[in-house]
Order: structure tokens, then sequence, then C-alpha cells
């Protein structure tokens, strides 16, 4: 893969990621791919790493995605992200 297509494969990455991986970076060494940014689970860090698996056609990959919880959020057994949403007042649950 050259430099110049790294570009091309992180917005195709972002796109398909939907704001689950923040400040994605995709860094190209002499033997791979560095994938770097912030998820808020590692489902997120996981989807990332498949995208670029699935396209790209990298000898090695190193996902260095940090995984952070969203402030103030409460996260799940797996980690994954819990948005709560308290019902409108004429909504029955």
């Amino acid at each position: 893969m050259e430099p110049h297509e790294l570009d091309g494969l992180a917005e195709l990455v972002r796109r398909r990621l939907a704001g689950r991986v923040r400040d994605l970076r995709l860094v190209l060494r002499e033997n791979g791919i560095v994938l770097q940014g912030r998820a808020c689970s590692y489902y997120g860090k996981q989807l990332a790493q498949h995208e670029v698996l699935r396209v790209a056609n990298a000898a090695r990959l190193v996902n260095e995605i940090e995984v952070t919880p969203i402030p103030g959020g409460e996260t799940d057994r797996d980690g994954v992200s819990v948005v709560r949403v308290a019902p409108d007042a004429g909504t029955s649950w």
C-alpha cells in the first residue's frame, strides 16, 4: 500500500464505523499499517481492525486504538458504552 492510499482508506473506515472511533489515523510503517485513535468500546476497536484488514493488503497490522469510555457514561460487562434515556411522561415502557 502506498502512503497516498491511506487517506482514502482512513475515510472509508471512518464512514463504515459511524463515529465508533474518534481521531482515527492510519500510519504506514516499513512492515505494515498502524491504527491509532480512540474508541468507546472494544467492539469499535475490533470493527476498525476488521475493516482495514478487509480492504488493505498489509503484511502486518498493529491496532493501537485506545479504548476510553465516554466521560460520564457507563459501560456494560463487555465494555460497550451504555446510554440511558429517560422516557417521555407520555411513554409507557
